[in-house]
């Protein structure tokens, strides 16, 4: 009766990875999360235009992780972007994603911010057991965000980087969301910190106090 049980939990973890054999789109968050919320504190939107800079290297990065037969592909920066614009639009009046480094001709914007991905990595693991298959990931990202004034003079500078981990278990599947939990955590942390370095940037404060003379 063991070794039929033995035989049974080899067939059936073969089954899952077997059936998740692959690419598969490892879905990611694009809306911001309550770390983002706690990060901004009172929600008070600055009467200035932003216009968000990202280059295409940075909105197309993916990470590609394999792990036995399946290769999960993860859209970070698709999912970065997104958080980063909301963020944004929590905080001043205008908000634009630009294409290029140039504010529009009409004076609708006031700076610009130009964001760029330094580091960014992710692992996943999948151990099948009896009717369940844990999934372990991990994800780190680092960003830079500069933002200049109609000028060119930088007006902020901001770094940011996040790590997690994390564990999961579903039933009879190797989940891609799974795959891309600890990912979620690293982007929201890391959107989380800059936003947070803007609320107490001095620097930043003072440039919106003279736009606003």
């Amino acid at each position: 009766m063991r070794k039929f049980r033995a035989v049974l939990l080899v067939t059936a973890a073969a089954a899952i990875l077997g059936a998740c054999e692959g690419q598969v789109q490892t879905r990611l968050d694009n809306s911001i999360g309550l770390a983002t919320y706690q990060n901004l504190g009172l929600i008070e939107r600055k009467p200035i235009g932003v216009g968000l800079v990202v280059d295409e290297e940075v909105r197309a990065a993916a990470v590609d992780v394999k792990t036995h037969n399946i290769n999960f592909r993860m859209a970070v920066g698709e999912a970065l972007v997104s958080r980063l614009m909301y963020a944004l639009v929590l905080q001043f009046d205008r908000v634009q994603l630009l294409e290029q480094p140039t504010l529009p001709a009409d004076g609708s914007l006031d700076t610009l911010m130009v964001v760029t991905l330094k580091d960014l990595d992710a692992t996943v693991n999948i151990s099948p057991k009896w009717n369940t298959v844990a999934t372990e990931s991990s994800g780190w990202i680092e960003v830079e965000a500069i933002l200049k004034d109609s000028g060119g003079q930088i007006v902020w500078v901001g770094t940011s980087r996040a790590e997690a981990e994390a564990s999961q278990e579903s039933i009879m599947v190797a989940g891609a969301q799974d795959a891309g939990v600890a990912m979620n955590r690293a982007i929201e942390t890391t959107v989380a910190r800059l936003v947070n370095q803007m609320a107490i940037s001095s620097s930043l404060r003072e440039f919106v106090s003279r736009r606003g003379a």
